[in-house]
């Protein structure tokens, strides 16, 4: 789908007469993953004018100030923090979304975000029952000048594809959940299938280890649990291994199992110990420990993730039209995963794959297939 830019705006700041105030980051802050990525949605006509749809972001933004801020180094130490004058996808950007759509409608954005970082605050005494350097962090080299540095390319982004597969609720319930004794998610058992074809399509030795780097949302998974208007990051990877021998001579099963029960130990205890990991090296500058590959090529490891829970049909901008595609544009990093909810009449989901180009090729022709 070609997309022509009409023009650009600058929204300002909701109160620019206000004083800037200092955010500082939170450890999930640290860790939230530093590319973009853009999500395109499609309304069928007739569908709202530019400036309603303008001047309903602009009083959109009044609650949602994180949004109209910059990241910025302060103090001696630069340490990173939002002068507020960004949020995880798993749930903020749902909430966002729909928020907007209401005051375009002139609704009442009702719940309003959340921004009370209780729920993160660390034990007492603190104690990490899990070992977070090497993992999830590592410290900033001496010789690096700040703790977010440069993502640069170690492939032409041109030699990168994206493809949008398209599995029916009727191909996951009839053809991949039915070779599942256990109970597992649709999210485990599809993307336990999307694992193995990119393996396939890779044409992996068996002998290769493998990470798939899942994200995981500690809204639910922090006890008491964290309401879902909370706005702000809170996320965390779960790494579901293994070789390319177990993945394709192994069922289904085995890879969903795998991830499962790599999910299912980033608990209430893992997010615990990160919060408290956060607070017994707050003097630190903590840097995502695989922020020293800086590349666009995950070969051979892959990275998922999921908006399954976006309630994309609270979505309206008003004017009539409805939601008719929902999905990522164009992004140049091989490994990529997103599992979409998808729009069309047999339901089901929608996958979006970032791949080597002839990889690629390999993944649309087997896809579907059972083997």
């Amino acid at each position: 789908m070609d997309i022509k830019v009409e023009r650009s705006t600058v929204i300002p700041q909701p109160n620019p007469r206000a004083d800037p105030v200092e955010l500082p980051l939170t450890v999930f802050d640290c860790y939230a993953p530093r590319y973009h990525v853009s999500v395109l949605f499609g309304f069928r006509p007739p569908t709202p004018t530019n400036s309603a749809i303008i001047d309903g972001l602009k009083r959109t933004l009044g609650h949602y100030p994180t949004l109209a801020a910059r990241l910025d180094y302060v103090g001696p130490g630069k340490r990173p923090c939002f002068l507020v004058g960004g949020p995880d996808g798993g749930q903020s950007m749902s909430n966002f979304f729909i928020a907007w759509g209401k005051s375009v409608r002139g609704a009442p954005i009702d719940p309003l975000p959340i921004y009370d970082r209780s729920w993160l605050k660390p034990r007492s005494p603190p104690k990490c029952s899990i070992e977070h350097w090497g993992h999830e962090f590592k410290p900033i080299s001496p010789n690096q000048k700040y703790a977010f540095p440069p993502i640069y390319a170690t492939t032409d982004p041109g030699n990168i594809a994206n493809v949008l597969l398209h599995y029916s609720s009727d191909f996951i319930s009839t053809k991949l959940k039915s070779q599942v004794k256990r109970k597992l998610s649709t999210f485990e058992v599809l993307l336990a299938h999307i694992w193995r074809k990119i393996t396939m399509s890779r044409g992996l030795n068996d002998e290769t280890s493998m990470l798939a780097k899942v994200s995981v949302n500690g809204r639910c998974r922090l006890k008491p649990a964290v309401p879902n208007e909370f706005f702000g990051n809170l996320v965390l990877t779960a790494h579901p291994q293994a070789n390319a021998k177990t993945l394709l001579q192994g069922d289904l099963e085995t890879a969903a199992s795998i991830i499962h029960e790599a999910v299912r130990d980033t608990d209430d205890e893992y997010f615990r110990s990160v919060i408290d990991f956060g607070a017994m090296n707050e003097g630190e500058e903590l840097v995502r420990v695989d922020d020293d590959i800086s590349t666009n090529v995950m070969l051979p490891d892959l990275e998922a993730d999921s908006l399954l829970g976006f309630r994309f049909q609270e979505l309206d901008f008003g004017g009539g039209g409805e939601l008719c595609a929902f999905t990522l544009s164009w992004v140049p990093l091989d490994g990529l995963v997103v599992l979409l909810p998808a729009l069309e009449k047999d339901g089901g989901v929608n996958v979006f794959v970032g791949l080597l180009e002839e990889h690629a090729r390999v993944l649309k022709e087997i896809s579907h297939s059972l083997d």
